[in-house]
This record gives structure tokens, C-alpha cells and sequence, in this order.
């Protein structure tokens, strides 16, 4: 009898190790970006917005990366965990005014958020 309760005890075990689904795995969370649009002058330029992660488990830490759609944007940091702020970097522009994004991405999610990136024109 005892090798029937440790066979079931194993199978259970099985069934709920391999038998939840990827989306019964997933945490609810809600993700902002604030501000999601910032103006930056035209000579080499900061500026800082927030990742805000907000999750019903406090003990959750949800990794991300912040990735420039484009060269003259540098980003810091890269890939963070949690609510952070992400200091933005451009480098000075020489041209007509000109318009990007940075892409925030949680960490094995298909959700993309975007931070539009505006730089001044150069009137020199």
C-alpha cells in the first residue's frame, strides 16, 4: 500500500510540474513609462524617465531591457529589474530636428513599450 500512495504522490507531482500551462504561469503585472515623450536640445543632451512595474506579488522582481531604435540615443541602464530610472543620453545633432525611441521589453514578454525620443534641430 505504501508503494501505491509514493507512485500517486510522484504522478501528482508530474501533473503539476508539466501539466499548468505557460499562460497559468504568468503574473499579472502593470508596466508605465513616464514620460513617454521627451524633448532633448540639439547639442549633446540628458534626460531621465521611469520604468514603473507594478505587481500584486510585492516579492516579484520583473526584469527588462531599454534598447535605442537608433545610434545617437545611449541609454543607462540597459537591463534593470523592477521600478527604475533610466537615464537617456543623445549625442549632439547636427541636422533638421529628428525623432526615435527607445523600446522597454519585460523580460520573456511579448509587451513593448515605447519612450519617443525628440531632438532639436541645429540652428547654427
Amino acid at each position: 500500500m505504501k508503494h501505491f500512495y509514493r507512485l500517486f504522490a510522484v504522478i501528482g507531482l508530474i501533473v503539476l510540474i508539466f501539466g499548468c500551462s505557460d499562460d497559468e504561469l504568468l503574473i499579472p503585472v502593470n508596466i508605465e513609462i513616464k514620460p513617454d515623450t521627451i524633448r532633448m536640445k540639439s547639442d549633446a543632451d540628458t534626460a531621465t524617465f521611469a520604468v514603473l512595474i507594478n505587481s500584486k506579488y510585492d516579492n516579484v522582481r520583473i526584469a527588462w531591457s531599454a534598447k535605442p531604435d537608433t545610434n545617437w540615443i545611449h541609454t543607462n541602464p540597459i537591463y534593470n529589474f523592477g521600478s527604475r530610472l533610466v537615464n537617456v543620453m543623445v549625442k549632439p545633432n547636427k541636422g533638421e530636428e529628428r525623432m526615435s525611441s527607445i523600446t522597454i521589453n519585460p523580460r520573456n514578454s511579448e509587451i513593448y513599450l515605447k519612450v519617443v525620443i525628440i531632438q532639436a534641430a541645429n540652428n547654427e
